[in-house]
């Protein structure tokens, strides 16, 4: 019994180095596996928080990716990756990606999508874990990385100006020392691959100018923003309200002097009014203008009230040779907000130092709006069929008139 007991004993001692060996495998292959998750979900966090700002400049998209990395834990605390700008190396890459194919492409210029890898090993950022059997035994530590590709999810379309024409080129068209400075997105619904013109040392400055066709030339580079060309339109919001019924007659202003004031109850003007000096204020509520519509020149000033402007049939607007269009449109009911409805009128022209300053909107879908010889105009919004700008002009547009239904919240989503 004895000789069998020392046999047993000699044969566990020699398995025993086997068995703790293969224990402690397990456990370390158990470390690994741990790693290769935690490496995922950094790359994961690191890819979302990066592609969530492709918006902003590098410093800020890269700064994120290191936090959203550094928050999760690694082998030897938080994990770690290296950045640099224009794919120059490290493990961050901006490029572009093909959902049909699932495919991510490098591209330092197209910037909707980012890939993130996270590396660990020898020559990586972060540390293999805590091995003891690899030292024991001189083995090599283990490498290895994961990588996440993330998109942009831009938000939702929100746009401050709405050209409607949908195939001429140069629907806008800005040329000279002019600026279009745009609170919201420009959407020009033109295909034409020239749907947009910019030239000389004009500038546009939005956030994003979408164009369901493309930008003539070097265009492009006088855009102060995103561009998005190939894009689907928002739709026009006023299209489907019904026009105002007519009014009564209303009688017109007095005579006026240079320095006169004069008011002008809401109805119906069937000749249309022409005023050259002195100052008009539209009492509130809905102005119809028939005939040659509105024309205010030299000295004159049309102040509104709480008022709407409405042309009635081809009726225009001009504002010319320093007159000016100032005051605040109504609030409320289907037109809020409006001060301008000009359903069928193929020109509204500020020429020659005219100004218009209205924090409201101009609605003349079949215009062209034409801006030349410093004229400026600073309202929340338009929507024409044509803008251009020429001479020394200043546009301005203040608010978003146009928005496009929210269907997410998330900034960027994860591709793989």
């Amino acid at each position: 019994m004895r000789a069998r007991r020392g046999i047993s004993s000699i044969k566990l001692l020699v398995a025993l180095p086997a068995i703790l060996v293969s224990s402690w495998l397990g456990i370390e292959f158990g470390l690994v596996l741990r790693a290769i998750q935690q490496a995922k979900s950094a790359a994961d966090a690191a890819a979302l928080a990066a592609a969530a700002r492709l918006t902003s400049d590098f410093e800020t998209y890269g700064d994120a990716a290191v936090l959203a990395a550094a928050a999760n834990p690694g082998p030897s605390g938080g994990m770690a990756i290296q950045v640099a700008m224009d794919n120059a190396g490290g493990d961050l890459i901006v490029g572009t990606w093909d959902p049909d194919a699932r495919l991510f492409t490098a591209d330092p210029n197209a910037m909707d999508a980012v890939e993130v890898t996270v590396r660990i090993g020898a020559g990586a950022p972060n540390a293999s874990p805590g091995y003891i059997l690899p030292n024991i035994l001189e083995l090599v530590d283990a490498t290895f990385r994961r990588s996440s590709v993330a998109t942009m999810n831009p938000a939702p379309a929100s746009a401050s100006m709405l050209c409607t024409e949908e195939t001429s080129p140069r629907t806008v068209d800005l040329s000279g020392n002019v600026v279009l400075d745009s609170f919201g997105d420009i959407e020009v619904a033109s295909s034409d691959s020239n749907a947009v013109r910019i030239r000389g040392n004009a500038s546009m400055t939005v956030a994003t100018l979408r164009v369901a066709g493309g930008l003539q030339g070097d265009s492009g580079d006088a855009v102060d923003g995103f561009i998005e060309t190939d894009a689907v339109i928002l739709d026009d919001p006023f299209e489907a309200i019904a026009q105002p019924p007519l009014l009564p007659v209303s009688e017109g202003p007095d005579l006026l002097g240079p320095e006169s004031v004069s008011t002008l109850e809401p109805g119906r003007h069937p000749e249309g009014l022409l005023i050259e000096q002195g100052t008009v204020r539209l009492l509130p509520g809905l102005h119809q203008f028939g005939g040659s519509g509105l024309r205010i020149s030299g000295s004159a000033t049309i102040e509104l009230i709480d008022a709407t402007i409405q042309l009635l049939d081809t009726g225009t607007l001009v504002i010319d040779g320093m007159g000016s269009l100032n005051g605040t449109p109504p609030t409320g009911g289907d037109w809020d907000d409006v001060f301008l409805i000009a359903p069928k009128t193929d020109s509204v022209a500020l020429t020659n130092r005219g100004s218009a300053l209205v924090p409201g909107v101009a609605w003349c879908p079949d215009a062209i709006i034409r801006l030349e010889n410093d004229a400026s105009m600073v309202i929340d919004g338009m929507i024409m069929r044509k803008l251009i700008q020429r001479d020394r002009t200043d546009a301005r547009l203040d608010r978003v008139i146009i928005a496009a239904p929210i269907e997410s919240t998330a900034r960027a989503r994860l591709r793989r």
